[in-house]
């Protein structure tokens, strides 16, 4: 049961109604009056009162509810709510999570194509790489030519590591079992064979 005192909920009562703050006898007769008049606005009741502060949670729920179609007014509860000293703050509050929703939905939207700047044709953008080596472990390293990187780096130890007629797996067996990760060893195969400083016989 909510910690609200029957007062409490009674004035939680007379801002939904518009009306006179009227006692109940107890607490559930409170409870009970405050959910069928909620009930009849179509508020959850139940989730007013289990808010942790029941007044800005009727407050935002006022921001929210549609005018009356008729008077294109709310009835007077929702007037006198609207009105309220923080009204202003928590429609603004509401306003934002809206505005936040929307800006998640637009990224999580696929994006269009680029359009080059000059002809202002789409350009199709460059397929994202599933990892750093696209080169099947079997796949063969027919040349490779004299060590171009600089001496005494990792990148020389590792260059030094190929082998004409070695497969691309054992390469990087060779790396893991010479202390270098293999995520490295691939990031060499790519680098290398894009400079030309090795070939690959692609089954």
């Amino acid at each position: 049961m909510t910690e609200l005192s029957s007062i409490q909920i009674a004035k939680l009562t007379a801002v939904i109604t518009g009306g006179g703050f009227k006692r109940s006898a107890t607490k559930a007769d409170a409870i009970k009056r405050f959910l069928k008049v909620a009930a009849e606005k179509g508020i959850d009741g139940d989730a007013i009162l289990a808010a942790d502060d029941p007044t800005k949670a009727l407050t935002e729920w006022a921001m929210r509810a549609p005018l009356s179609p008729t008077t294109g007014k709310g009835g007077p509860g929702l007037a006198r709510l609207r009105k309220a000293a923080d009204a202003e703050a928590i429609r603004n509050e509401t306003n934002a999570d809206a505005d936040a929703a929307r800006a998640k939905a637009r990224k999580d939207m696929p994006a269009t194509e680029p359009k080059d700047r000059r002809t202002g044709v789409d350009t199709v953008p460059a397929p994202k790489a599933v990892s750093r080596s696209r080169l099947a472990p079997t796949a063969k390293i027919a040349s490779v030519v004299a060590n171009p990187k600089k001496a005494g780096s990792r990148s020389h130890a590792r260059f030094a590591l190929y082998r004409a007629g070695a497969t691309v797996g054992e390469f990087v067996a060779a790396c893991v079992a010479a202390g270098y990760p293999a995520s490295e060893a691939n990031a060499d195969l790519s680098w290398d064979r894009r400079k030309g400083f090795i070939k690959i016989e692609v089954a």
